[in-house]
This record gives structure tokens, C-alpha cells and sequence, in this order.
């Protein structure tokens, strides 16, 4: 192989003269030499056979320039029976790049907007694998190239106003949403950039003399008769109510909403196991209990209360998620076990302050004890000066 002036490698073969070997002393008879005369005949005739098969065989030599994105990059000789286009890159130490749209912020590929490479050989679409069928072929290689996405920017979207817990245990007004906008990928929808445009203004607790009535585990058949005197006492109260006693009690749950009264999502089936469940059994609970609601009432309720008043990080997340208030309590008689309605009452009153949240309970049992203490508390709070509100829900006052 030779390495010609111009960068091409040639095959070439070298021919190698044999010298005449003389038998000194011996007289050669004329048998002997025309003996000799034919070995030398058939040695000219097998090297010049030899020689001929070697042209024969000689592999033939292709030449190609490459160009990459319409420029000349080099141009190529090689030695091979039938090349490809890969072999003619292969030499000239090229290699087609593909180009990526990338994400707004973090510049990571987005999938399924690719730029691909494109080959071509003498002007037509080739691929890698297309053979070359003659010398002096021109092979364009078109790289792809890499692009940011572009961005779009969404104004007025909801701030939430801060609020002094996560959890409201106890009674605090209602702050006033803000507003912001914000950049994103118009793809990957990765936050670019956001800003305020309106501040919210945060919640803060209530320190005047009221507090809130909410009951527990409705609808249930005494139900109705806690509504009625709430009703003639004029109170607003909440009613957490589960999803299976709505489904099983719709005239009921009906009629709590009818009476204008605050509605909260107490789950589907009551789990007071909820707040160690997986992701999706969380999800599913709750969001039973909001559809129990919708389809019954024909809303969604402002508010979430765990069963037990046992929560969860996860749990609270997702509540949040589905515009539920997490509401707990600051005052609780434990009526469940059903004392005598003036040890609920006495309990009650020991505890009360400003803006205190009071669980009691409409159903899940005998609640002949809270239906009696109910309206002795009513008056005995309105004579310590106490009123009557419900909690702020997320969007602000019921």
C-alpha cells in the first residue's frame, strides 16, 4: 500500500526478478537443456499468470468529498469492493449529530421534537447504508441542531393568602387572595421565571368572643333534628358529613345543604387509619367523599376533616389540592362516648375561648345526649357574650 501526494491509498504490487542458477563442472546434454529451456518457459508463463490474476484482484479505489452543512469538510479516497456511505464518513472522521429541542430552564431534551440528521449522496436522500456506485461521489451531511422551546407567560393566577396554620383549629378571618404571573415552557411547561402582581393579604386569627359549632359522621336520621334547632336559634354550624351516609342518606344531606349550612368532606367511609395509607389510597378516599357530595348536594365541599381528627401530610397536601380547608378543632366535649348532655355542656364551657372550633357529633350512634346538651349551650354561650360564625373556607367567608 502507498501513500500517494494527494492523501489516497493505492494498492500496488511489487515484481520480483528471479537470477539464472548455472550447475558449474556438468555439461548439460541437449535433453538437459531442453529441459531446462521448458522449466524456464514455465516459470515466465506462471509469473506473468501470477501478475495478471494480481491486476485481476487488485481492489478498486473510490474517491468522495464530504460536506457538512453545505461545507466542504475533506475529501476522502479508500480501497473497498462496494463502500457505503458509512464507510466514506468513517474515513473522513465524520459523524452526523441530531439536533434536540431543549427545555426553557433546564435545557434537557424534550422527547418527540427531534431535529434528525439527513444524509445525501450526489444530491439524493441517502442513509448510512446506501452503497456508493461510483468515484468522485459527493456524500451532504445536513446535522441537526439544538433549539430552546419557546416560553408563554400566564397572568392572574391565584395566591392563596397565607394563613397562620395549614390547619384551622381555631377560628381566623379570612385573608384575601393575590395574584401572579409566571413564565413557562410552552412545551415543558417549566417554570421560567414568576412574579406578584397583587400581594395577598394573610389571615389572621380572631380574637372577638365567637366560636364555631361543627358536628361529625351525618347525615344520620337525628340529623334533621339537630338542623332544627340550630334553626331556631338561629345558628350556623358545619357538617362534616361521610360520603357512604350521604349516599345512604340523601334527603338528609339534602337538607343540611338546604339550611345553608357549611359542608365538609369527612372522607368516604370514615378510616381513622387514613393518615398512614399510600398516596393513592388517600386520593381515592377523599375524593369519594367530595363526589358523594356533588352528586347528592350538587357542590363540593370547602372543607376536609380527618376521621379522629387524624391527619397527614400527605392527606393534608391532597385536600388543599382539591380546594378543601383542613379543619381541625379546639374544643372537644368527647360526646362521642356519650356522656350526660350537662357534663358536654360543663366540658365545653371550661375550655371556651375566642374563636374556638367545637367538634360534636350528629351521627355515628346514639346522640340523644348531644341533641339535649345542644341548645343549653347555645343559650349559655350567648350569655357570655359568645357568637356564632363558621370557619373561613379557602376562597374566604361562607
Amino acid at each position: 500500500m502507498i501513500e500517494l501526494d494527494d492523501g489516497s491509498v493505492s494498492a500496488a504490487c511489487d515484481d520480483d526478478s528471479t537470477g539464472l542458477l548455472t550447475l558449474p563442472g556438468r555439461a548439460v546434454s541437449r535433453h538437459g537443456l531442453v529441459a531446462i529451456t521448458g522449466l524456464v518457459v514455465l516459470a515466465m508463463v506462471t509469473s506473468a499468470g501470477l501478475i495478471s490474476w494480481q491486476r485481476w484482484n487488485t481492489i478498486p479505489t473510490w474517491r468522495a468529498a464530504v460536506l457538512v452543512d453545505s461545507k466542504l469538510a475533506v475529501r476522502v479516497q479508500l480501497q473497498a469492493s462496494q463502500p457505503n456511505v458509512m464507510a466514506f464518513l468513517r474515513v473522513a472522521n465524520v459523524t452526523p449529530h441530531d439536533g434536540h429541542l431543549l427545555a426553557a430552564m433546564s435545557h434537557h431534551p424534550i422527547p418527540g421534537h427531534d431535529d434528525f440528521s439527513r444524509l445525501r449522496l450526489n444530491g439524493i436522500t441517502a442513509t448510512p447504508d446506501t452503497a456508493v456506485h461510483q468515484t468522485g461521489a459527493t456524500i451532504y451531511v445536513a446535522n441537526g441542531h439544538d433549539r430552546i422551546e419557546a416560553t408563554k407567560t400566564q397572568d392572574g393566577i391565584t395566591v392563596p393568602a397565607p394563613t397562620p396554620d395549614q390547619v384551622e383549629r381555631v377560628l381566623w378571618h379570612a385573608g384575601t387572595t393575590g395574584t401572579r404571573s409566571e413564565v413557562r415552557g410552552a412545551i415543558s411547561a417549566e417554570l421560567v421565571s414568576s412574579a406578584i402582581t397583587t400581594p395577598p393579604i394573610p389571615a389572621t386569627l380572631v380574637t372577638d368572643k365567637v366560636v364555631a359549632l361543627s358536628f361529625d359522621d351525618g347525615p344520620w336520621p337525628d340529623t334533621p333534628a339537630f338542623l332544627a334547632v340550630l334553626a331556631a336559634k338561629q345558628v350556623p354550624a358545619t357538617f362534616c358529613m361521610i360520603g357512604k351516609e350521604v349516599a345512604a342518606h340523601p334527603d338528609i344531606a339534602t337538607q343540611v345543604a338546604g339550611a345553608g349550612m357549611t359542608l365538609c368532606n369527612h372522607t368516604y367511609d370514615h378510616n381513622e387509619h387514613l393518615s398512614s395509607a399510600d398516596a393513592s389510597t388517600v386520593e381515592t378516599d377523599l375524593q369519594a367523599g367530595v363526589n358523594a357530595q356533588v352528586a347528592v348536594v350538587g357542590k363540593a365541599p370547602a372543607f376536609y376533616r380527618g376521621p379522629g381528627g387524624n391527619l397527614s401530610q400527605q392527606i393534608e397536601g391532597t385536600a388543599v389540592a382539591k380546594g378543601e380547608q383542613v379543619l381541625g378543632w379546639s374544643i372537644d366535649p368527647s360526646d362521642y362516648r356519650k356522656p350526660p348532655a350537662a357534663v358536654i355542656v360543663a366540658r365545653v364551657m371550661a375550655h371556651l375561648k375566642p374563636g374556638a372550633i367545637i367538634v360534636l357529633h350528629d351521627g355515628g350512634g346514639d346522640r340523644s345526649q348531644t341533641l339535649a346538651a345542644l341548645p343549653i349551650l347555645i343559650d349559655q354561650l350567648r350569655a357570655a357574650g359568645y357568637g356564632f360564625t363558621t370557619p373561613a373556607s379557602p376562597a374566604g367567608p361562607p
